[in-house]
């Protein structure tokens, strides 16, 4: 954590604490037949467990797309066909910027290569309970990756279900509908 003391336009000041962290990169994860890989995990902040989509820290000189892929592969065993960087966003109050990316054709070709003190279970949803629990009544309980979007009438999305379950869906749909425009 990081004090900085702000000089506003006015003349007044007013000190600032800002998050000294990482980029990090968080995967929506879509298997060829639009499934949402997640992972369930133990967060320490929470101090419980929940559910949200994999990722992590970019390393060192590490490029997004890479660490996207590595997370993904990481902490659920799948790959992806392809992976894009879809958003970005640079907090008012943390030093360094948080992704998302899209990884479609998501197959399990791993086993998971968890660190020391992960504990992470992979979880499949279907798109429609994504969509469903998309809206500002679902999610409660997840994990908050939060991206603002520039769909207007949806301003974040929340990814990490309350009660995650398989389902097939029957139909593709391209991002950024692919969840109804909650990610931009």
């Amino acid at each position: 954590m990081l004090r900085r003391t702000l000089r506003l336009p006015d003349g007044r000041e007013t000190v600032w604490d800002v998050l000294d962290l990482p980029r990090s990169v968080a995967v929506l994860a879509l298997t060829p037949d639009d499934q949402v890989v997640l992972v369930r995990q133990f967060r320490p902040a929470l101090g419980r467990q929940v559910v949200s989509l994999p990722g992590g820290i970019v390393d060192e000189g590490e490029e997004v797309l890479a660490a996207a892929g590595r997370e993904l592969r990481e902490e659920t065993g799948y790959t992806a066909d392809s992976v894009e960087v879809i958003a970005s966003v640079q907090p008012n109050n943390s030093t360094h910027a948080r992704y998302a990316a899209l990884a479609r054709g998501c197959t399990r070709t791993h086993p998971q290569e968890l660190d020391e003190f992960e504990d992470c279970e992979v979880v499949l949803m279907s798109l429609p309970d994504v969509r469903r629990d998309c809206g500002p009544d679902g999610w409660g309980a997840w994990s908050r990756p939060t991206w603002r979007s520039t769909t207007p009438g949806c301003s974040e999305a929340h990814l990490a279900p309350r009660n995650p379950t398989r389902h097939t869906s029957p139909t593709h749909r391209p991002f950024p509908d692919v969840l109804g425009g909650c990610i931009g």
